[in-house]
């Protein structure tokens, strides 16, 4: 009311000072620019705003002002012009004080010398009208050869045009004589979301509504009438203007149009719209650090207090008890448009998620923020039908909008930090999506492992293309968006990443092993088996058969030539197909069928199949036996898996996956493999500091007072074995993880007997037989002999010496090629230049050697 204050006593004061005695009042020929700019965002309040201070000024009779109804362009017809809207709204005004004056029986009123003034100041503002822009009762050129209406009509229509703005001052002037008001206050609202209708009404202001007893306020973005006025400035170029000129190459800087824009915006603004008349409607957000805003439902109580409430329900019913997150996702809430915050509040209502199943409370949840967040949504080009009603594709959704929009690494925890309003009200949408699929179907769980963290956690070491390895080669290759299998896709993932010499196999959860014995040309090793060897048609069960094989996989590279690995990632894929079967059979057969060994192509590989193995030297699971093993694990598994559902209303809130794996991925960049180190102790150690990382990050979210251990434990189980001790808050997802069946068969059994776990079966005993390849070839190769002179393939004891240090290195014959040989013979020999020949010699003399 300040500014409205404040224009109205200015002009009394002006009057004042000019007043003499008059029969009629004065027309004030002053030409001021008072509009008042309501400036916020979409749903921030504007109208609620202007409403108000509607009311306000209606309820009090001591008020001098007439209030027109809001004008909203937006709902004026197509050939509706704006200034023809305030006339006749000014006229309603008046003819309903004639109706009134007549039902008072006062029918002396249309005869009275301010009526008569006010109508003939209506008939001259009518001669005018029809010269306005857009009205279609101007002059045909035709009408100007007619000497007689050009005299009788035309001129006095020009006239009118001309006086348009005194003859408007004088109807309003008389308007309010009789309305017994000294000011009129027209409000402008939605002016801003139609270009077509903003421009005319920014032009009727600049016009006509200048009296000094027009109070005009008007409504908007500041952001988008600054589009609107640069849109017609460049208008008001031409297009032969700027295609003759600005278009040339050579005048594009000489000529410069969008400098000369930006001013005559400014200016335009400036005058029309000015900074010392602009109201700004702040956020919630903004009111919090001084004021407290609390919320209405059915009764006043102190609790609803606004961040209070938020921080519940995103408590209650999105999981998230953090205080640090909860923080961020109420100041988003609050800095949110205030149309936006009431649709979340009838969202979060409690009478729509009391005693509600969860399933149907999630899936609410999701649907309600989905729509609440459409425009964002679409925006960063996500899916939103397939989003929710494609079952087992949410983490291809969820990986392709990281990527789309470049937020591979800032977004991946689903949690609102980016400081972009779409982005993160994309990002709380698709949080709530993810947290109702987590929580809901363990199958999730795993595949957001395997399709969505392994990528992320690539993102601060790689680019996202160019220099390999890069995420979009990663991506492309791995098939993580697509509906794959996904062990397939772990195996492709760490086939691309085990393409790269600087990427260690420990680092990315894999442990590099010896080649099959059925591949091998080398004699048997009682100290050196194979996988194959290990895990055989021999053992008694064979589920840990099955178990032993199920992590490993192939990747074969650019030349043909085969490597074997363990993989953390392989596992945790394994786990999500198998519990994906809705029955026990389902679940037998897809084990079966995952445990035969594969390979996949490395990066560069010219073979494309996605998949190189040739079946017929595998297993076919129509022809395995089957003994009561295989059967009793499964029905393990199905209960293991049943009690995910079963357990406790625990909501998994969507960032903390999210978090254990950063954890998890930064443990094992730690891990380092140590010499003569076993298959089962590597692998046991990548377990344990995935199920720490569980643990601990759960722990976190559920109880911060809880006392436990930050340090990873890469080294010893000590520190996951005090972390385990120390818990008391419920963590239903590492007790879900630690209760896994799969997981305990390949810990070390004397860790569980230590936290009062006895795993049904167990391999860890069979892969303490398997060693690591190539963990001693640091050590070794330190110790390598130099040989003061030059290799000759003639010389057994050159070749005796280069044998030696291959098998060191961890090479089998097969894997030995001209380049490797090459390296050998420059770091053993003295030889300054090697030949092509005398390579070649050496790497035939090696290969046809008996000793190897």
């Amino acid at each position: 009311m300040g500014l409205i204050d404040r224009f109205t006593e200015e002009v009394k004061q002006e009057n004042k000072s000019e007043s003499t005695p008059k029969t009629e009042p004065a027309i004030d020929k002053r030409r001021v620019h008072h509009t008042i700019t309501l400036s916020g965002s979409r749903g921030s309040g504007k109208t609620s705003f202007l409403k108000t201070l509607i009311a306000e000024i209606e309820n009090n009779s001591d008020s001098k002002i007439a209030v027109l109804e809001i004008v909203d362009p937006t709902l004026i017809e197509e050939k509706g012009h704006i200034f023809l809207n305030i006339v006749a709204r000014v006229k309603e005004r008046i003819d309903a004080l004639v109706d009134k004056k007549i039902q008072d029986k006062e029918t002396s009123f249309r005869q009275s010398a301010e009526y008569k003034q006010w109508e003939e100041s209506l008939n001259s503002l009518a001669a005018g009208l029809p010269m306005l822009d857009g009205i279609n009762g101007g002059l045909d050129p035709s009408d100007w050869n007619d000497t007689t209406f050009v005299m009788r009509d035309g001129l006095r229509r020009v006239s009118g045009a001309n006086r348009l703005e005194e003859y408007f001052r004088k109807y309003i002037t008389y308007s309010l004589q009789l309305l017994e008001k000294r000011f009129l206050l027209i409000a402008f609202d939605d002016v801003d979301t139609d270009f077509a209708k903003g421009w005319p009404v920014l032009e009727t202001l600049r016009k006509y509504l200048t009296a000094p007893n027009i109070l005009t306020f008007i409504s908007g973005d500041l952001d988008l009438y600054s589009f609107l006025v640069r849109k017609k400035q460049w208008k008001n170029f031409g297009k032969a203007l700027l295609k003759n000129e600005y278009d040339k190459p050579e005048n594009i800087y000489a000529v410069k149009y969008p400098e000369l824009v930006e001013q005559l915006e400014s200016q335009y603004m400036m005058k029309l719209l000015k900074p010392e008349y602009r109201i700004t409607l702040s956020t919630l957000a903004s009111k919090l650090a001084t004021k407290r805003i609390q919320i209405y439902i059915d009764s006043v109580d102190a609790d609803n207090e606004l961040e209070k409430y938020y921080s519940k329900q995103l408590e209650d019913i999105w999981g998230i008890s953090g205080n640090t997150t909860q923080l961020s996702y109420v100041r988003f809430f609050t800095s949110l448009p205030l149309r936006t915050q009431l649709s979340l509040l009838q969202l979060f209502s409690p009478a729509q998620n009391q005693e509600q199943d969860l399933r149907i409370k999630l899936q609410n949840l999701a649907k309600g923020i989905s729509d609440v967040f459409y425009n964002e949504l679409r925006y960063t080009k996500v899916d939103i039908w397939g989003l929710l009603n494609e079952y087992g594709l949410a983490n291809i959704y969820l990986l392709r909008f990281l990527l789309d929009n470049n937020v591979l690494d800032e977004a991946s925890q689903f949690f609102p930090k980016l400081n972009n309003p779409s982005l993160d009200g994309a990002v709380v949408a698709l949080g709530a999506v993810l947290s109702e699929k987590l929580t809901l179907d363990p199958y999730e769980l795993f595949d957001h492992i395997v399709r969505v963290s392994n990528v992320v956690t690539k993102a601060t070491r790689w680019p996202m293309v160019g220099t390999s390895p890069n995420i979009q080669d990663f991506v492309k290759h791995s098939r993580s968006l697509f509906d794959y299998g996904l062990k397939k896709i772990a195996s492709l993932q760490s086939a691309y990443i085990m393409s790269f010499d600087d990427e260690d196999a420990a680092h990315n959860g894999l442990i590099p092993l010896r080649s099959l014995r059925s591949r091998s040309k080398e004699r048997r090793d009682e100290n050196d088996l194979a996988l194959d060897e290990v895990f055989n048609r021999n053992n008694e069960r064979e589920i840990v058969r099955l178990l032993g094989l199920l992590p490993a996989f192939g990747a074969q590279d650019p030349l043909g030539r085969n490597r074997l690995f363990y993989s953390f990632y392989n596992l945790i894929g394994a786990i999500g197909e198998i519990i994906q079967c809705e029955n026990e059979q389902d679940m037998q057969n897809e084990l079966i069928r995952l445990a035969q060994l594969r390979e996949f192509p490395m990066a560069h590989n010219q073979n494309n199949r996605d998949d190189i193995t040739d079946d017929g030297d595998y297993d076919d699971p129509e022809h395995m036996g089957r003994d009561n093993t295989i059967g009793e694990f499964v029905s393990l598994i199905s209960r293991w898996k049943g009690n995910w559902h079963s357990r406790e209303k625990n909501i998994l809130p969507p960032y903390l996956l999210g978090r254990i794996m950063v954890r998890t991925a930064y443990s094992f960049m730690r891990i380092q493999p140590q010499s003569n180190q076993k298959v089962a102790e590597l692998f046991h150690r990548l377990l344990v500091v995935f199920l720490n990382a569980v643990l601990v990050e759960e722990v976190m979210e559920r109880d911060a007072t809880t006392h436990i251990t930050l340090t990873n434990p890469t080294g010893s189980d000590k520190i996951f074995f005090d972390n385990y001790i120390e818990t008391t808050t419920s963590c239903p997802l590492f007790e879900f993880m630690l209760a896994c069946p799969f997981i305990q068969a390949y810990l070390d059994p004397a860790l569980l007997e230590q936290i009062g776990i006895q795993p049904a079966y167990s391999v860890y005993n069979d892969l303490q037989q398997l060693n690591i390849l190539g963990v001693s070839e640091t050590k070794k190769t330190k110790n390598t002999i130099r040989i003061e002179t030059r290799v000759r393939a003639n010389n057994q004891g050159h070749i005796d010496a280069l044998i030696q240090y291959f098998q060191h290195t961890g090479l089998t014959k097969d894997q030995l090629d001209f380049e490797q040989t090459k390296r050998a013979i420059k770091k053993i020999f003295t030889n300054k230049m090697v030949y092509d020949r005398v390579v070649t010699d050496v790497l035939n003399a090696v290969k046809n050697s008996n000793k190897w």
